[in-house]
């Protein structure tokens, strides 16, 4: 199932039951940015959703930083782009 990140920065982990009990003690695989697809590639445990980004990296991110359903499904379909200050 399809996913947008719907929080500035959502932390991605390798270790859901570490990170309920201590987020500092868990291991930061990368941060998720507003508006990213990621694929849910299993189910939640203790508030946390197991999910691949679109470069390949895995992890456990907050079931509350997701989007999903209808309002994913609109987001995923509309034209992504990248907006810097270079250019």
């Amino acid at each position: 199932m399809q996913a947008v990140i719907n929080v500035a920065i959502a932390p991605l982990t390798t270790n859901p039951a570490l990170w309920a009990q201590n987020p500092q003690q868990s291991r930061l695989v990368d941060e998720l940015l507003l508006g990213m697809p990621v694929e849910i590639t299993g189910e939640a445990e203790q508030h946390m959703v197991p999910v691949r980004t679109f470069y390949g990296y895995t992890g456990w991110v907050a079931q509350d930083a997701l989007l999903t359903g209808p309002k994913a499904e609109e987001w995923l379909v509309q034209p992504q782009m990248v907006h810097s200050p270079l250019g």
